[in-house]
């Protein structure tokens, strides 16, 4: 799914190691990189921030539904 876009996470930005979920900075975390970044760096691993207000067309979101037990 890299290349695509980068995608938005609930996080906040903080520097490792860190509680993620608390808020420290307004910017929230990107991941993933897009087509217009160097190969080596679009993994989920390449880690970016923009404040949550942030409207590009690089920037995106996955839909994700957790699994149900039956």
């Amino acid at each position: 799914m890299s290349r695509n876009i980068w995608e938005w996470c609930s996080n906040f930005k903080t520097p490792y190691p860190c509680d993620t979920l608390g808020k420290v900075f307004d910017s929230k975390v990107l991941r993933g990189g897009t087509f217009g970044n160097r190969a080596s760096s679009v993994r989920i691993h390449d880690r970016n921030a923009r404040e949550p207000s942030t409207r590009l067309k690089t920037l995106g979101f996955r839909l994700v539904k957790g699994s149900v037990k039956m």
